[in-house]
């Protein structure tokens, strides 16, 4: 997820918007505004004599030899472009914006298998701008060949990697709108709103108590170097944010069949302890009764573990 967006940001900053290598004065002969001007108007005659002025006086500019190359490219000038995306990597340009600027000299150029092979490459050194890649009229002559159509589905896979892996998948059946009740006497005990955020990376609860001003937040998110799901909160009453951790399903989800689920989740909770001394945190099993989810929360009171249930049911319409 953070290589998509540094590729983003990347992006923005070699191709959209212009920056300055150094503060300038209105009258400076060096200032390389005029050249992002030309550059943004597309007038790759002058963006082409700017840039390769701004590439003798910085050398080592790596935003000025990309925007060179692309102008080079945009005239036909190809072998020109080449190099330049080249020297441009040399200055420190990202691989990925390198090698698809490459790939775009060499599909107008007519050379498709070279074409393919370098978005191959960007896509591996971290590309994740499907929108751009579909929408690029200089990959007009591939866009037919079925292998176009898979590299512009990976990069959307890139740029959003949590919805497609599974493990970030475990949960999604806690998402939408709750009524909740106490499972030992079906007395009302709140409402949870549960959504997907930030790329479908972050499941987050919203919690509304029944009968109380008491309401909090949740934020459950699955680290893929630990291998487990972690949650961190927070509430109306101002506490210290917590973590816990919740114990990892060591045969892993590998079906994403209801009764599967089911028994996955309840493997998942055995031995898992909270971190918390009081906070109660979320550890399971997850058991479908009656179309709800059986909801577990822990607590440590006078050094003892004790559970507290809650069922979870869509509010009737």
């Amino acid at each position: 997820m953070l290589r998509s967006l540094t590729t983003a940001i990347l992006l923005i900053c070699f191709l959209g918007i212009p920056t300055l290598a150094r503060a300038q004065s209105p009258t400076d002969p060096d200032d390389p505004a005029p050249a992002d001007r030309v550059y943004e108007a597309k007038d790759w005659h002058a963006a082409k004599s700017a840039y390769s002025g701004l590439t003798k006086k910085y050398p080592d500019n790596a935003r000025f030899w990309f925007r060179l190359g692309t102008a080079q490219k945009s005239l036909g000038e190809f072998d020109a472009a080449v190099e330049s995306f080249k020297r441009a990597e040399t200055a420190g340009a990202p691989k990925s914006l390198v090698r698809y600027g490459l790939a775009e000299t060499q599909a107008k150029k007519g050379n498709t298998a070279a074409a393919f092979s370098l978005l191959e490459e960007a896509l591996a050194a971290g590309y994740a701008m499907p929108d751009q890649l579909s929408s690029d009229p200089d990959f007009s002559s591939l866009r037919s060949d079925t292998r176009f159509a898979a590299l512009v589905e990976r990069a959307k896979r890139a740029q959003t990697p949590c919805r497609y892996a599974p493990e970030h998948r475990q949960f999604d059946f806690w998402i939408g709108e709750w009524s909740v009740t106490r499972a030992k006497d079906e007395s009302p005990a709140g409402d949870s709103r549960i959504e997907l955020s930030l790329g479908d990376c972050v499941i987050v609860e919203n919690w509304t108590s029944k009968n109380t001003t008491y309401a909090g937040k949740s934020y459950n998110v699955y680290n893929t170097d630990a291998k487990r799901w972690e949650q961190c909160g927070n509430d109306s009453f101002h506490r210290e944010p917590e973590r816990w951790r919740k114990g990892f399903l060591h045969r892993g989800c590998r079906s994403t069949g209801r009764d599967d689920l089911q028994e996955a989740f309840a493997v998942f909770s055995a031995g898992a302890r909270q971190s918390s001394p009081v906070q109660p945190g979320i550890d399971g099993p997850w058991k479908d009764v009656d179309g709800r989810i059986r909801f577990y929360l822990y607590a440590k009171e006078d050094l003892k573990i004790i559970s507290r249930a809650r069922r979870y049911a869509r509010p009737q319409s």
